[in-house]
């Protein structure tokens, strides 16, 4: 079993990757935002979120999705308008 990352890294890797791509996380409530956290606490490849990241904020570019990897994919995709 992986061994879940910092609640509070994830929390906002999950906000910065729902900005970067549009989505609407206020959707979100109770269990449904605590299960998206943990999801991401436990995904392989976060880092790889945090690099698509910092180069799409570092050059002020939007996402079109997160990564294929990404264990919010579907529902972050879902919430964009």
């Amino acid at each position: 079993m992986r061994t879940l990352g910092d609640t509070t890294t994830h929390y906002f890797l999950l906000q910065r990757m729902a900005r970067a791509i549009g989505a609407d996380l206020t959707a979100l409530e109770g269990e449904a935002w605590a299960g998206a956290v943990t999801r991401c606490r436990g995904c392989a490849s976060a880092d790889t979120c945090t690099a698509r990241l910092g180069r799409a904020e570092a050059t002020g570019a939007g996402l079109r999705a997160p990564p294929q990897a990404c264990e919010n994919r579907a529902m972050l995709r879902a919430l964009r308008p």
